[in-house]
Order: structure tokens, then C-alpha cells, then sequence
């Protein structure tokens, strides 16, 4: 869905932290059903960290469904561990 204050709060926050401390800040989307997510949710959230942050790095925008497989593989590994 959209942002909302308390999306708002926690990038202010983390985004601020982030140049104080000369670290980076990762927009990470739990898109963990992406057939079902819209572009145009991320589009927008995307305009309002901008909006928020005054810039975004590309290069620090994370989607969760790009890392299922290994995920996968983390859990398979811990199931087994018991």
C-alpha cells in the first residue's frame, strides 16, 4: 500500500541516523507475494522517500522477492540444524 506516518517516522529516523553516522540507508520492499504487489505502491513510496530524504540511491532500494531462493536455502539450512 501507500506510506503512512508510521512508514514516515521510521525512514526519518533510520535516513537521519544513516548520514549522522556516515552509513548507509536501505529502502527495503517486503514484497513477499509480488504477483500480487503494484508498481504503483512502489512508485509512490518511492516519491515520498524522495520527498522525505531529498534523495534515494537506486543502488539502495532492496525487494525482498529478489532473494527468495536464498532465503529459501537459510531456512531448509535451519530446519535441518533443528
Amino acid at each position: 500500500g501507500y506510506l503512512h506516518i508510521g512508514h514516515a517516522k521510521s525512514i526519518i529516523l533510520n535516513s537521519g541516523l544513516a548520514k549522522e553516522y556516515g552509513g548507509d540507508f536501505h529502502l527495503r520492499f517486503d514484497d513477499t507475494n509480488p504477483m500480487k504487489e503494484k508498481a504503483e505502491f512502489v512508485e509512490s513510496i518511492m516519491e515520498d522517500v524522495r520527498w522525505i530524504c531529498g534523495d534515494l540511491d537506486k543502488e539502495m532500494v532492496f525487494f525482498a522477492s529478489d532473494y527468495f531462493d536464498q532465503m529459501y536455502e537459510c531456512a531448509v539450512k535451519l530446519i535441518k540444524k533443528g
